[in-house]
This record gives C-alpha cells, structure tokens and sequence, in this order.
C-alpha cells in the first residue's frame, strides 16, 4: 500500500513541476519580479523566467497518456491533489518559505514541489487521508528527507505562533484554525512518535528489526476427530452474473455413433448367414443354350465392318541407326580393344599347346548351374524362414492384442473413479464460488456509494475551478501573443543573416585532368593516365580472350578427328563380329571344334584329365551340400506348417474396441452353435490367401530365377 502511494506521490510531484505556478521547482524570490533574459550568439534576447502557461485539464490528459495510467482512482487523486495544490498556492508558499528558511538552505531546491504535495496532504487532506497513511508515506522517504518536515509541520508552537498569523492574512482567522490548525494539532502526539522512529531509523541506518520465529510445536494426530457438519445449501440470489452453459451430455455419455456402427455390424452380419443358409437349402441350376430357329429366308451375310485403326508401317522391322554420345563411344572402343587383347591371348596359348577353350567353357557352363542350384536353394530358406517369423509375430499381434484389452478395461474402472471424484470436486467449488459471489455484490454496492461521493465532491468544485480556468486562459493567450511577437522578431534576423551568405553555385572549381593529387603516394596518377592504363590492360585481355578462344577450337577439332577414327573402328569390328557370326551359322560349331581337337590332342587330354577329377570332385561336394540344404529345408517346412495349423486351430480374432461379453454395448451375444459357420469360412478364406500366396511368391521367384538363369547362359 505504501509503495503505491509513495508512486501516486511522485506522479503529483511531476505534475507540478509541469504547471506553470510551479514550474521554476522553488518559491518565489525577490529577483523574480525582475524580467530575466538570456543573450544567444545571434543576439536574440529570450525570456525564460516566465514559462508557458496551460490549464490543469491539458496538463493532466498529456501526462496521463505518456505515463499510461488508466486507473480511475489514481487519475482522481492526482486531478485532486494538483488543482489543490494549485488553489492553496500562497498557504503553501507560506509554509515553505518558513521550512526552508528553517532548515537554512540544507535542503535541495528540487525537492520544492515534493514538500509542497506533502504540506498539502498534511494541512488540507489529514482528516481524509488518516494519519496512519500520512506515515506510511513518510516512511517510505528517506528519514533525512522526511524527518525535518514532520518536525517542521508537527510543531505547536510554530503552528500558533508565525504560521498561523500569516496564514490569517491570506484567508480568514476562523476557517484557518477550524480547517488546518486544529486537525494537525490532534496528531501533534503521533508525530512526535513518528519524529523518533524516523531519528532511530537515520541513526541506525534503517536496520530493520529481526524477528525471532517460534519454533514447531509438534502435535498428535487427530484420527478420531469427527466429521463437520454439512453447511446448509443458502437460498437462491439473483445476479446479474450470466449462467454458464450446461455441459453436453455427449461430453461424457457419447453422441450414440459407436452403438449404431455396432448395430449395423450385427445387422450385416445376421443379412450375411441368412444367405449362407439360403444358399445350402438351394442347388444350383445349369443355363443350357437353346439352338435358334431356323428362319425361311436365309439373310445375307453382311459385310465385313471396316478396320479403323491405322496400318502398319512398312519399315517397322528396319533396323534404326543410333546415335551414339562420345562416352558410348569411348566405352564401345575399349570394350573392342578387350576383346582383341583376349582374343590373340586365346591364339598365342592354343599355338603354343597350352589348353583349349570348349572343355573350359564347358566347365565353365556346369560351374554356373550349380551356382544357379544353390542360389534356388537359398532363395527358398531364406523364404520359408521369412514365413516361419510372419507366424511368430502373428502370435506376438494377438498377445499384445489380449494385454491391450485388459489394460483398457482397467482404464475404465478408473476413469469412472476420476469422474466421481471430479463430479464432487465440482460441487465444492460451486459452493465456493456461490460464497464469492455474495461477496464481490457487497464490494459493488460500495463501490458505487464511493463513486457517487466523489462525483458530487467534484461537481462542488467545479464552479471554484471554472473561474481560476478563464483567469488562466486570458494570461495564456496574452503570452502566447508575445511570444509569437519574439519569434517575428528571431526570424527577422535569420533572414538578414541569409541573404550576406553567397548564392549556392556560385563558387566554381576547375578541375584539370592531366594534374595530380599530390598526396605523396608512390601509385597516385591523373585521370588522363588512369584512362590510357584502362584502356591499355582491356586491349591486353582481349587479345588473352581471343588466344584462348582459338586453343580451344584447335583442342575440339582433335577431340572430333579422334573420336570419327575411334567410330570407324567400332564399326569395322561389329562388321568382322557379324561376318563371323553368319559363317560359324553355315558352317556349324562342329568343324570348328574336331579341328581345334585334331590340333591340340595332347594338351587336351592332360586337360580333360583335370577337368574330369575336378568335376567329380565338385560334384560330391555338391551332393553332399544339397542334401545337408534338403534336410534343412525340410526342418522349416514342418515347423512352418505346425505353426500354421496351431494359429488356425484358434478362435478368430475380435476388432479392437469389441468383446464377447454384452457389457458396455448393450446387444445380446451371438450363439457360438450359429456362428460357426462364418468362423470356418473365415479359416477357409485364411487357407486359401496363404496358398495362393506362396504360389504367387513361388512362381514369382522361379520366373526370376529362370530370366537370371537365361541371361547367364546367353
């Protein structure tokens, strides 16, 4: 509460520093009478003794637009507390002058409207303010700056004595003692004891006093202590408050879209047996084709309607040029050059006896087949394996299916236990806020009383200010004429001082484009020089351009001629590689071979001796591997199909949120007897994907093994 009116306090304090009876932030002294000017460099004479004279109202809107402050009551005291201050101007004067004359000049002269807003709540406001707030200001101020005013003002003989004679003077001798002497002399005794509290707090440097805390008494547990009785439900009261709106009862009960999505399920399902048993009662009927009667007159054929799609084009099956890119090229060039390297290897190794290359292809050609076999193998694990953990996370689905269910159940026990307990949490504070209502209906009957008092107090004021307002405007509007009066004057003078300044443009300066700046750097030249080396370095970079342009033409025409050579190659190689393929065509592999056989007989039987050992080699490790893969193979098939049959043999799972019970839905359970028949089409339609499954993924599979397997032999 203090630091607020200690802030309301210094918001007035700043208001009077902006009126103009207070502005110069001291009282008048002798000087002031005489007109104080001020000499600027241009010799215009300016009065700052005097300043700018507005009404309280412009004063108070502009200061309480800055500030921000929206609070009706502070706005009414600041309002109050200024006109007051301005009103009582000569008493507070009086006091003032006397203070600081009492305290010889050991206070500021800024703080001269801060005492006066203080002299006008203590001689003024007392009775309406209470002493207990007066203290609490003070105490809020420093004690150096606050405990010479309470002695000043807390003084009786000083009151009777100077003060109250020159306070007769201004105003009368009756009101003055009825209205200030006599309401500061019943406090007389509580400023005293302020005055020492003030003195012990500068002495003592405002310590504040520690205060000891009792220690924890401890208690025993009240556990038989009866219940309070219930507090009666108080009668009704009619606010102006508006009702809240009723919370939905979907909120809580649901909007029934739940139980008619169950209801239509039961409806589809019971349409769905009836058709089945409708269709078991009934046997199907074959639709046989009656031959049609001849006719007497045999009809015409007609003709045949005409084709009207677009023939096909003669050079469909012509063979099209492409284009090939320079990488195509470059890539086709060293796969000939590969192919030439290899090929005179093959020549050199079967002149010289070393081997022939049909038993190494077809060696060769077996070693690729079992690679294809195992591959196949392998491919068929790897798919019953994946199978064998669908199985698995099958079984994991429906047992986290089951926990998930009995984990919702018990969130429903206990939301049903949350919502009792917010149901009478919800009456508690209903009756809390019914008490509070009570309450804040008693605070606005007295705002209201409140509020009417002060309008009439300042209606009664008024008419004392209206007055002071048209005095105030009639001085405001006669200075405002000399100081439009000094202006004319100032702006006289600006003009005569412009026209001895010369014209602009007036003064021109040659430059010379050969001369220097002759600052003294070793790189500082003219304009005409900087404009030759321009000229001189974008010639040389030019003829760079042109240079470098030029090598670059010369590269591509090379780049071209070679690869036009490497083109020509290419397609005398694929002329000798199709000339080649036409005569092995007419010829036959045959002859080819007995020659090649007639030529090396003797390195081919050392080499078919190895080969011979090696195949029969392989082929038992190859034996013994598939057989070791069968068995393997075999193994996952069986715990396959145990699975399988295991995850059959079990009821069909519910959709989440449904249960066989006839809790919470509110319909009638279905007969296990009359249900059977859909489970078991269930399981049939579960067979039936699976099978079909792995067929797909069977036949799939082997298709791409046979394209892969196709694309190796060729």
């Amino acid at each position: 509460m203090g630091a607020k009116v200690k802030l309301l306090v210094e918001h007035s304090r700043s208001l009077l520093a902006l009126h103009h009876a207070f502005a110069r932030g001291a009282f008048p002294s002798s000087s002031s009478s005489s007109k104080s000017t001020t000499t600027l460099n241009d010799g215009v004479n300016l009065d700052v003794s005097r300043p700018v004279v507005r009404p309280e109202e412009e004063i108070l809107e502009e200061y309480w637009e800055r500030e921000g402050i929206v609070d009706e009551a502070d706005r009414i005291f600041m309002k109050e507390v200024l006109n007051g201050c301005v009103r009582h101007r000569k008493v507070l004067e009086v006091a003032l002058k006397m203070f600081y004359a009492a305290m010889e000049e050991r206070l500021l002269r800024n703080e001269y409207n801060l005492y006066a807003v203080l002299f006008y709540l203590t001689l003024f406001r007392l009775s309406d303010l209470s002493f207990p707030k007066l203290r609490s200001i003070l105490l809020s101020y420093p004690p150096t700056q606050s405990a010479p005013f309470v002695r000043f003002v807390f003084d009786a003989q000083r009151l009777t004595g100077d003060l109250q004679k020159r306070w007769n003077a201004i105003l009368d001798a009756e009101w003055v003692k009825e209205n200030i002497i006599n309401p500061v002399l019943s406090c007389v005794d509580l400023g005293h004891a302020l005055i020492t509290e003030l003195e012990e707090r500068g002495a003592k440097g405002m310590v504040l006093k520690k205060t000891s805390k009792a220690p924890t008494e401890s208690h025993p547990f009240l556990l038989t202590k009866p219940k309070p009785r219930r507090i009666p439900s108080p009668t009704d009261i009619t606010t102006n408050v508006p009702k809240a709106r009723a919370v939905p009862k979907s909120v809580y009960d649901g909007t029934g879209d739940f139980e008619a999505l169950e209801r239509t399920k039961a409806e589809n399902r019971e349409r769905a047996l009836q058709a089945y048993a409708k269709a078991e009662t009934q046997q199907f009927a074959v639709v046989t084709r009656t031959p049609p009667v001849p006719t007497r007159a045999q009809t015409p054929p007609s003709p045949p309607r005409p084709r009207l799609h677009k023939p096909v084009p003669a050079n469909l099956r012509d063979a099209v040029p492409i284009k090939l890119t320079t990488a195509a090229i470059l890539r086709e060039d060293a796969l000939v050059r590969r192919h030439r390297r290899e090929e005179e290897v093959w020549l050199s190794e079967v002149e010289m006896g070393l081997r022939d290359g049909g038993e190494f292809r077809e060696w060769e050609n077996e070693a690729k087949m079992r690679e294809e076999e195992d591959r196949k193998l392998e491919q068929e694990k790897r798919k019953l394996e994946i199978q064998l953990m669908r199985e698995e996370a099958y079984i994991a689905k429906q047992d986290l299916l089951k926990e998930n269910r009995e984990r919702a159940q018990d969130l429903m026990a206990e939301r049903e236990t949350l919502r009792a307990t917010a149901q009478a949490s919800r009456k508690e504070l209903e009756e809390e806020n019914r008490k509070k209502v009570e309450e804040i209906q008693g605070m606005q009957e007295d705002i209201q009383k409140a509020k009417k008092k002060v309008m009439d107090d300042n209606l009664r004021k008024a008419a004392d200010i209206t007055h002071q307002t048209a005095h105030l405007r009639t001085l405001a509007l006669k200075a405002q004429e000399e100081e439009l009066a000094r202006k004319s004057l100032l702006i006289a003078q600006i003009r005569q001082l412009e026209r001895s300044i010369p014209s602009v443009g007036s003064i021109v300066k040659f430059v010379d484009p050969t001369e220097t700046s002759h600052v003294g750097l070793l790189s500082e030249m003219s304009v005409t020089e900087l404009q030759e080396r321009l000229l001189v370095t974008k010639q040389a970079k030019e003829e760079e351009e042109e240079r470098r342009r030029e090598e670059i033409g010369e590269e591509r025409r090379v780049r071209v001629a070679l690869i036009r050579g490497k083109l020509e190659d290419i397609e005398r190689e694929r002329g000798e590689r199709r000339r080649r393929r036409r005569e092995a065509g007419r010829r036959g592999e045959g002859g080819e071979e007995s020659a090649l056989v007639t030529s090396t007989s003797a390195a081919e039987s050392v080499y078919s001796y190895k080969a011979t050992t090696t195949t029969a080699t392989s082929s038992a490790t190859t034996t013994h591997k598939q057989t070791s893969e069968t068995r393997e193979l075999k193994h996952l098939r069986d715990k396959l199909h145990q699975k399988r049959a295991a995850r059959l043999a079990q009821p069909p799972p519910l959709p989440a949120g449904r249960s066989l019970s006839a809790k919470g839905t509110g319909h009638a359970v279905p007969d296990v007897a009359a249900s059977s028949e859909w489970i078991e089409l269930d399981i049939a339609e579960r067979e039936y994907r699976a099978q079909r499954g792995f067929r797909k993924g069977t036949s799939g599979s082997s298709g791409t093994v046979g394209w892969e397997a196709g694309e190796v032999g060729a």
